[in-house]
């Protein structure tokens, strides 16, 4: 029985690397699987659940080390109107370090934005948008 151990052992080990290896694969592409999985929209929804919007991406890229950057942001009232679109939207900051600093967003490039402020008798829809901040 003595000599069948080093070969069990030996077998173990290489599993426990071939589980620790495919846990860090997915562990590194976890961002990008989240964005582009159906629970994209529902983590944009749950993140503005607090506010009188719909946010929806046409695409989005985020990854550890990279900018995280959102192509076709629109975002509209209840009522379906839009209230800003942007062509881009980037973070220059990655994903790691965000994490690490939360409270420092770093530089965020806006391209092409276009606000629409629609105003009544009391307010706007811009205080619907910001006022949750």
């Amino acid at each position: 029985m003595n000599l069948f151990s080093p070969l069990k052992n030996r077998r173990w080990k290489l599993t426990l690397g071939v589980i620790t290896l495919v846990m860090g694969v997915m562990l590194w592409f976890a961002p990008t699987i989240v964005v582009r999985s159906p629970l994209w929209p529902r983590i944009l929804a749950h993140a503005t659940k607090d506010m009188d919007v719909v946010v929806q991406t046409e695409t989005v890229s985020v990854g550890w080390l990279s900018p995280i950057r959102v192509h076709g942001l629109v975002i509209q009232d209840l009522a379906g109107a839009n209230i800003l679109t942007c062509e881009s939207v980037e973070v220059q900051k990655n994903l790691l370090s965000l994490l690490r600093e939360q409270s420092d967003l770093g530089t965020i490039l806006v391209e092409a934005p276009h606000l629409k402020v629609v105003f009544d008798e009391a307010s706007s829809n811009r205080e619907g948008l910001i006022a949750p901040l």
